[in-house]
């Protein structure tokens, strides 16, 4: 009889920690990153999150075999009422850019609790108009 109701005190306990923990801010996931409208100098960065959770976000980008030497202006992101409604993130951005020049990129996101830096992916400017 003790050993059930230990069971059952550790298993209510990591429901209520679990809650609190997706609750309180666990990092979205970042289901997936684009590009799209790609023109010469201009473009819109794209990024797919499961959920929106408080945070800053932004795109890091720069010439394909150099640093990350560019960034798009710093957002914040709110927490979404519903926890699992999937966020869409458009970031339209003018570029200095060269047409036909490869460049990477990559979606950062940062909380108090968390980061996230994705893959790099790449685009060619002034190449096809939504890159994945």
């Amino acid at each position: 009889m003790m050993i059930v109701a230990i069971v059952l005190a550790v298993l209510a306990t990591t429901l209520v920690v679990g809650y609190i923990c997706f609750r309180n801010g666990v990092c979205p996931r970042v289901e997936k990153i684009w590009v799209s409208n790609v023109r010469d100098t201009s473009l819109v960065f794209n990024a797919s999150l499961n959920r929106g959770i408080e945070g800053e976000y932004r795109f890091e980008y720069g010439e394909e075999g150099g640093d990350f030497d560019s960034s798009t202006s710093i957002w914040n992101m709110l927490e979404t009422k519903e926890p699992f409604l999937k966020l869409n993130i458009q970031f339209p951005y003018v570029v200095n850019t060269e047409p036909g020049k490869t460049y990477k990129y990559r979606f950062v996101y940062d909380n108090k609790k968390c980061s996230i830096v994705t893959k790099t992916k790449t685009f060619v400017a002034g190449g096809d108009l939504t890159q994945e």
